[in-house]
């Protein structure tokens, strides 16, 4: 699993988005309210370390919010 927590500067949600492996384009993982998020996606290949990109940014009334975030990566293995 990855643990991530954010800053949420004064702003009400915020939308996590996230690239795995191979996959192509990010995908929407959540909005979430409150920090931390916990990515307990299990490997796309099982037993298989693989490398997750992560980005966010801010939302308000339903709406983006700013520029996306840097995009971290990390190694997550199962």
């Amino acid at each position: 699993a990855v643990r991530m927590t954010f800053a949420m500067r004064g702003h009400q949600q915020i939308e996590i988005y996230s690239k795995r492996g191979t996959e192509a384009d990010f995908t929407l993982l959540r909005v979430d309210t409150n920090k931390p998020y916990l990515d307990g996606h299990p490997p796309q290949v099982a037993g298989t370390p693989e490398t997750r990109r992560y980005r966010a940014r801010y939302k308000a009334d339903h709406l983006p919010v700013g520029d996306w975030s840097d995009t971290i990566s990390v190694t997550a293995q199962a």
